[in-house]
């Protein structure tokens, strides 16, 4: 029994790989990774990649897994233009996950009270 043959026109070609890089561009940046924090008791943040504290980190996405044990802590990320991604509040007690997507510039993290922990987002 014969094959059928499909016959795709340039135009239709096109239209198809268009319609896939725009989707791409739609997800936006690229998934770099998973990021851990920690906020603990006494109102210490922490923010680590694999295992080791954060001090440099290449511009995209990012899941951040926050476990906050304080209810008078919280877990911030202050962007380059000053705003903030407040990714858990002071009275939040739990495991909260997002993705957030780093940019490149000066970036810290903090607690609602606290010191601010600077790290470099890179291209």
């Amino acid at each position: 029994m014969p094959r059928p043959v499909i016959v795709v026109s340039a135009a239709t070609l096109a239209a198809v790989v268009g319609a896939a890089a725009s989707l791409a561009e739609r997800a936006g940046p690229p998934l770099r990774g998973t990021l851990h924090a920690t906020a603990d008791t006494l109102g210490r943040v922490t923010l680590s990649r694999g295992g080791n504290p954060v001090s440099a980190l290449r511009a995209g996405r990012y899941t951040i897994i926050v476990v906050d044990r304080a209810a008078h802590s919280g877990f911030i990320f202050n962007r380059p233009d000053l705003t903030q991604i407040i990714v858990t509040s002071s009275r939040f007690v739990g495991t909260r996950t997002m993705t957030i997507t780093l940019a490149p510039g000066s970036w810290s993290f903090q607690g609602e009270v606290g010191a601010l922990h600077d790290f470099t987002v890179v291209r």
